[in-house]
């Protein structure tokens, strides 16, 4: 699989605070107040931001194999192999989604902005080297709703 770092590096771990406090932020506005949920909604940031942001990796790495500069990247290098950091990808955003939906119990809106942060963070993963004027809308749309 690689070394510590290397699958840390996988999912840009060192720039997860951003997601962690989007999402805090976001639950201390809607009034929440107990540590642990604050707790949990940091994991959930971590573990959304890792997931997307391996799977960007996954999806850009014909891209990159081809970038001089990304030779050492744990994916082009070869040092991490691609079906691992696909089920990786799979398990964090499985674990992510099962906090999620757990944290915001029945509510239905959160429930469904929570998808469409999903879909519109890997379709800007699917779309983002192609060219396409639309394609940064995704990027957009997750952050945005986060």
């Amino acid at each position: 699989m690689g070394s510590t770092h290397d699958v840390l590096l996988l999912g840009r771990i060192h720039t997860a605070a951003l997601t962690q406090a989007i999402l805090l932020i976001g639950y201390l506005l809607a009034g929440g107040r107990d540590f642990w949920v604050g707790a949990a909604w940091c994991l959930v940031g971590v573990l959304f931001h890792y997931a997307g942001f391996l799977h960007n990796n996954l999806c850009d790495l014909p891209r990159d194999r081809r970038d001089p500069s990304k030779q050492t990247h744990p994916l082009v290098s070869g040092s991490t192999d691609v079906e691992s950091a696909w089920q990786i990808a799979a398990g964090m955003m499985a674990l992510s989604a099962g906090l999620t939906f757990y944290l915001i119990g029945p509510r239905v809106v959160p429930a469904i902005i929570f998808v469409i942060c999903v879909v519109a963070g890997w379709a800007y993963n699917l779309r983002s080297k192609k060219n396409t004027t639309l394609a940064h809308l995704g990027i957009a749309i997750c952050f945005g709703l986060l």
